[in-house]
């Protein structure tokens, strides 16, 4: 799927509904149907479970205080990166006990 692949090279900077529909050679309804019929997720989620698969790549890799790791994945608030961990570990997503403990 295209759009998913656009996504994936772009989640930390990712193009508007509209755009990535027009890349794609949809229209924004048929791209978001047919993205949540494929995927089971809406283009949303999908953009947050890469985000959170990078932080927590990154979280096991380096020491990087978490403010950075969350502008690294590309949130422009760490309170957006917190909501979204929330998010994944209501989820079933094993969060790293540091990771988990610090939004305590």
């Amino acid at each position: 799927m295209k759009a998913r692949r656009c996504l994936e090279r772009n989640f930390i900077a990712p193009p508007s509904l509209e755009e990535l529909a027009a890349k794609s050679g949809l229209s924004r309804s048929t791209l978001c149907t047919g993205f949540r019929r494929m995927l089971g997720q809406s283009v949303y989620d999908y953009i947050r479970d890469l985000r959170m698969q990078q932080a927590l790549l990154l979280l096991t890799e380096c020491d990087d205080p978490l403010t950075q790791i969350a502008y690294a994945v590309g949130y422009n608030r760490p309170s957006s990166f917190s909501s979204a961990a929330e998010k994944q570990t209501v989820r079933g997503c094993q969060l790293p006990t540091s990771f988990a403990s610090a939004w305590v």
